[in-house]
């Protein structure tokens, strides 16, 4: 009897975290909406293009420099009482962290007009103004100071002091993007300005927040502490290049096989639907990520950790299939108002294909907290290598055939595959049973949504649009698909005690309190 209420205390608790943690995302995606037709203004498709691509770069001398030593650090943490010890756990992995990642990104800019050279490999005329082997340089000196950076970040949710993680996080997102107006549209330093303000934020944050942490605790390395984490780490070191492979390769693989002289613009075409498709993932699951592990992981009692799981998981997976009818159902209308240029505006038929896969994504991230609770980190290896290995296929066959519509269509069926292989190894472990009922229930409502999506904008012509008897059209559709999700994938008891933890919040608990008479 006792496990019922502290599985609703966990699970306030995690609603409010979770709330805070998002407010960053959102307001970073809304600056980015917003700002968006002023970056599309200022860079042609292939500078775009070449922006995505140097994200690649990031991500991947990230994920090469050890970045998922970090979740040692967050699961190991919890291991021991002393706060000495734990100190000592966050302290080892900063500088473990500090000293590969600058060897790593030392090797990278000595080698910086080869990459260049692989990776952009045009002699596209849109991007003869960039210095593109100083854009991979400056793109290279980010990764220390970025994983400094998020190593202090991580540390702040590790202590569940939410509040100050999302006022500094909110700040340093801040300055980054006023740094990028300037160098971008002020200064028109063209696609190497993109990546110069998020160096600069990442340095200042580097310095105080981690270099604050590291004088308050003392920057000490234990090798007692750090060989777990380093042992617990290994597998998901190479986990992390194939999940950055997975998210970033039909970037790589358009500009393989699409046609030289368009290739950078189709780059830049998908890369700025798959952008705004990524949004809900980013808002909704990463945001709840960042609250639900460290707190999944606080709780020592196995049994209760399942049971917590289990009806979390659930939840979760509803909010963000939910969350995402909006970009898949009014697709053309959102790729319209966010770029305002016709050159971008056939992002619109990547958009519904890259929100969609990112809702089995999510029941991906959901079943890969079970392996990592459980300390099961090697299968993730393989899955992600399958799920690669077939998008590079499909990649392969689609892209000849469909253009840049081909990688976001390979990217729901390679997430669908990768989520279901790993649901059915986590529930192989130790009691996690996911609910398949409403599984299918959120993924079926998803994929409807998506398909009807998809037949529907084939057959509409043209840049313009009104607002019209579509969109009243879509706006029925999606009103039926979220009461269908409300009512039929939710009991009357859940209805009823999630209406009323959002009552509690104190955002809606005040508008609740104004609106009553006085």
């Amino acid at each position: 009897m006792s496990a019922e209420p502290k599985q609703g205390s966990a699970l306030g608790g995690l609603v409010k975290h979770s709330l805070i943690y998002s407010l960053v995302p959102i307001l970073q995606r809304a600056l980015t909406i917003l700002l968006v037709p002023l970056f599309t203004k200022q860079l042609n498709p292939a500078q775009w293009g070449a922006s995505e691509l140097l994200d690649l770069v990031i991500v991947a001398a990230t994920q090469a420099a050890g970045m998922n030593l970090l979740a040692g650090m967050t699961r190991f943490y919890f291991d021991y009482q002393k706060e000495a010890d734990r100190r000592s756990v966050i302290s080892s992995a900063i500088v473990a962290l500090a000293a590969f990642s600058w060897l790593v990104a030392g090797v990278g800019i000595y080698f910086r007009t080869e990459i260049a050279d692989w990776l952009f490999g045009t002699g596209d005329v849109l991007l003869s103004a960039d210095n593109l082997p100083r854009c991979i340089a400056v793109a290279l000196a980010t990764i220390p100071l970025a994983m400094s950076s998020e190593a202090g970040f991580r540390y702040l949710q590790t202590e569940k002091r939410s509040q100050l993680y999302t006022t500094l996080r909110t700040i340093k997102s801040l300055v980054e993007l006023v740094l990028k107006i300037v160098m971008v549209a002020v200064l028109d330093w063209g696609v190497v300005g993109m990546v110069a303000g998020v160096l600069v934020g990442e340095l200042v944050t580097a310095v105080l927040l981690t270099g604050g942490i590291l004088a308050r605790i003392g920057p000490r390395v234990s090798w007692e502490k750090l060989k777990p984490m380093l042992v617990y780490a290994l597998p998901l070191i190479p986990v992390g290049l194939l999940q950055m492979g997975l998210h970033q390769v039909d970037r790589v693989m358009l500009r393989a096989l699409a046609p030289a002289e368009i290739a950078m613009t189709w780059v830049g075409i998908f890369g700025l639907g798959y952008k705004v498709g990524f949004m809900v993932q980013q808002m909704g699951m990463g945001s709840f990520m960042q609250a639900w592990q460290p707190s999944l992981f606080a709780v020592a009692d196995p049994e209760e950790r399942r049971r917590l799981q289990v009806r979390v998981d659930g939840y979760a997976l509803l909010f963000v299939g939910a969350s995402s009818l909006v970009p898949i159902l009014y697709a053309r209308e959102v790729t319209r108002f966010l770029s305002g240029q016709d050159a971008y505006f056939e992002a619109y038929r990547v958009l519904p294909w890259i929100a969609a896969a990112y809702v089995f994504y999510g029941l991906y991230a959901l079943s890969q907290v079970t392996l990592l609770a459980e300390k099961r980190t090697w299968p993730l290896f393989w899955l992600n290598s399958i799920a690669l290995a077939l998008n590079i296929g499909l990649d392969w066959l689609w892209i000849p055939r469909w253009g840049y519509v081909g990688p976001a269509a390979a990217k729901v069926a390679t997430f669908a595959v990768l989520a279901f292989l790993c649901v059915g190894v986590a529930n192989a472990g130790r009691g996690v049973r996911t609910d398949w009922r409403r599984t299918i229930q959120v993924l079926g409502v998803v994929v409807v949504a998506t398909a009807a999506a998809v037949l529907y904008e084939e057959r509409v012509t043209g840049t313009e649009f009104g607002w019209g008897v579509p969109q009243l059209l879509k706006a029925g559709v999606l009103s039926a698909m979220l009461a269908y999700l409300w009512f039929a994938v939710l009991t009357r008891e859940e209805r009823v005690g999630l209406g009323q933890r959002l009552v509690r919040l104190p955002v809606v608990g005040g508008l609740f309190a104004r609106s009553k008479p006085r």
